[in-house]
């Protein structure tokens, strides 16, 4: 009895890993793809100027 639980334990632990694996392959094929760019506003017409934004505690978003 104790040898058919532990099979059973055993093969649900594999399946639920293999079900993990498949479920994050499946995401990482969805995912939209990641490509940085070296583009600026003017390459496309547009006027653009550097702006610092104060926030709290003295620091800045840039």
């Amino acid at each position: 009895m104790t040898t058919l639980l532990g099979g059973a334990l055993g093969l649900l632990l594999a399946v639920l890993a293999l079900r993990a694996l498949l479920h994050a392959a499946i995401r990482a094929g969805l995912a939209a793809p990641r490509v940085a760019h070296d583009r600026t506003p003017a390459d496309m017409g547009l006027a653009a100027t550097h702006v610092r934004i104060p926030t709290a505690h003295g620091l800045l978003l840039h």
